[in-house]
């Protein structure tokens, strides 16, 4: 287990609680936490609507006007969300790390705004439609959790150590060629009809070691937090 010096952890300390940096975290937390209950409420009338007995799969299909909608209101979301980022970050890095915190603190708390209004997932391997785009991505629901927490996790690194991402040094390394050997998110089709099981989770936990193998924060030219 990696120990870390007194200094070091002054260092980060120094940099989260910082009274900007504090006031900026916080600020992007709240509206996070805010637009995860916009995003259940959706949900939650979606389901009433068109799933009065339950969602569960196989799902029922959807008229395409409707699934033409969301698509566009999840594009909608991201943009909302990036837009977050942009605007609390004060540098490249600082607006990527913003909105991964802002990404992962409204997908955590859409998750539990669900379960405290209609006491759903039943647990955190209750499988769902994660997202829609590009295509649509199936798995449980602690897939996302695990992937925000990572989020998280990563966009605090960046904001500490503020170093410039050197993006294709990182996604060779995240080494997205080899994803496909995992199964994939899947199509529609294939949400209809049910053909998921527990195998399917492979490509979700996979991913997240990946993504942690890249380290993200270390690539790229270093520079002094503090000046």
């Amino acid at each position: 287990m990696k120990h870390y010096s007194s200094s070091t952890l002054k260092t980060i300390c120094d940099v989260l609680f910082a009274i900007d940096t504090f006031r900026t975290l916080l600020w992007v937390t709240l509206f996070s936490i805010g637009f995860g209950m916009v995003e259940a409420a959706v949900v939650i009338y979606t389901r009433a609507l068109y799933f009065p007995d339950g969602f569960q799969f196989p799902i029922n299909a959807i008229a395409d006007p409707i699934v033409f909608t969301e698509l566009w209101r999840e594009f909608a979301t991201l943009l909302m969300l990036a837009a977050v980022g942009i605007i609390a970050g004060k540098n490249k890095v600082q607006r990527f790390a913003y909105f991964l915190i802002s990404f992962a603190v409204w997908d955590i708390f859409y998750y539990v705004f669900l379960k405290v209004f209609i006491d759903w997932p039943a647990n955190f391997m209750t499988w769902d439609i994660l997202f829609l785009l590009p295509v649509a991505w199936i798995g449980p629901v602690i897939a996302p959790i695990i992937l925000a927490i990572l989020m998280i996790g990563i966009g605090l690194m960046l904001i500490i150590k503020n170093t410039p991402l050197n993006t294709k040094s990182w996604l060779d390394n995240v080494r997205v060629k080899e994803l496909p050997s995992y199964p994939q998110p899947g199509s529609a089709s294939k949400i209809r009809r049910g053909k998921y099981s527990s195998g399917d989770c492979n490509f979700w936990f996979n991913l997240p070691i990946e993504v942690c193998h890249s380290k993200p924060w270390e690539r790229g030219r270093r520079r002094k937090i503090l000046k």
